[in-house]
């Protein structure tokens, strides 16, 4: 495996991930994220849709539907009750905490939507999250809520967006909470499989093929990680020994990045070569302006 993977892996196994950590794993990708910045408008539709098929092409997206998780966990996702603070893709979920600020509003939302524990632990199992890139073949209940990951928005290949994000950040949110209230109502062995099923839903999630999605839910699942750890340490008198083996043999391992399953992002390249084509005609000649437009901003980037 390349530097950049063995550092994800031990950034994974032994919840060290910071953001220098992520900028140096980003760095590998400089070329392309260059590339995808570059001023190229107004792609075709054809060019829109072949780029969003080569993406969903990808193996982590040909998963089969039964061990996708995206439409259970999106769907619990609609069915919430709005939680007690606004929820954004910058939600600090270490902020959520016995005695911590809304904390007994956070308890109380989370009791309330068992729907989303529920998804999660049907989840568990779930390979990929599968969503797919672009709007094409996504239900409309979630396109409408704005639970996609659009590739070429506004018909330019150098616009993706990920709105689904606040989505993913709701139910970090709601796992955190979910696992303390458990906890401090005695009920450990439920706080920590609830827990688990939260680690397995964020470790596919850095699977997706964006660095954007990667370097986001990394950190946060190293942020949940880190929640997990205090939880155990506050409890550390209370917590049955045996809850604590199984979470620990049976339940971390699964997050282990192995060769195969955390890869680097793929996405950039894929739109950077759909952006390279847009540059040059069916006789493989530049065509002067685009041509200078991308590789005159690559150039002055250094």
């Amino acid at each position: 495996a390349s530097p950049c993977i063995r550092r994800a892996s031990l950034v994974l196994a032994l919840k060290a991930l910071s953001p220098r950590t992520v900028g140096a794993c980003a760095g590998c990708c400089a070329l392309v994220v260059l590339l995808c910045q570059s001023p190229v408008a107004g792609a075709a539709q054809t060019e829109l849709r072949s780029v969003a098929n080569q993406l969903n092409n990808q193996p982590v997206q040909r998963v089969s539907a039964s061990r996708q998780s995206y439409r259970a966990i999106l769907d619990a996702y609609l069915d919430m009750t709005q939680p007690p603070v606004p929820i954004t893709r910058d939600f600090d979920v270490t902020s959520i905490y016995p005695g911590g600020p809304n904390w007994e509003k956070f308890a109380q939302w989370a009791g309330a939507n068992q729907v989303m524990a529920k998804a999660l632990e049907d989840s568990r199992s779930a390979l990929s999250f599968g969503l797919p890139y672009g709007v094409e073949g996504v239900d409309k209940k979630y396109v409408d809520a704005g639970l996609v990951a659009r590739a070429g928005a506004g018909g330019d290949l150098r616009n993706v967006d990920f709105p689904y994000f606040k989505a993913v950040y709701t139910v970090a949110a709601f796992g955190v909470a979910d696992m303390y209230r458990l906890a401090e109502e005695g009920q450990y062995a439920e706080a920590f499989r609830l827990a688990a099923s939260l680690d397995r839903f964020l470790r596919t999630m850095c699977d997706r093929l964006m660095l954007e999605e990667k370097t986001r839910f990394m950190t946060l699942l190293s942020d949940v990680l880190s929640v997990q750890r205090d939880a155990m340490y506050t409890y550390r008198q209370k917590i049955p020994t045996s809850v604590l083996t199984e979470f620990a043999k049976e339940e971390l391992p699964f997050l282990r990045p192995d060769r195969k399953r955390l890869e680097m992002p793929e996405g950039e390249r894929i739109i950077s070569e759909a952006l390279l084509a847009a540059v040059f005609d069916d006789r493989g000649q530049a065509d002067p302006e685009k041509f200078a437009e991308v590789f005159g901003q690559l150039q002055s980037a250094g």
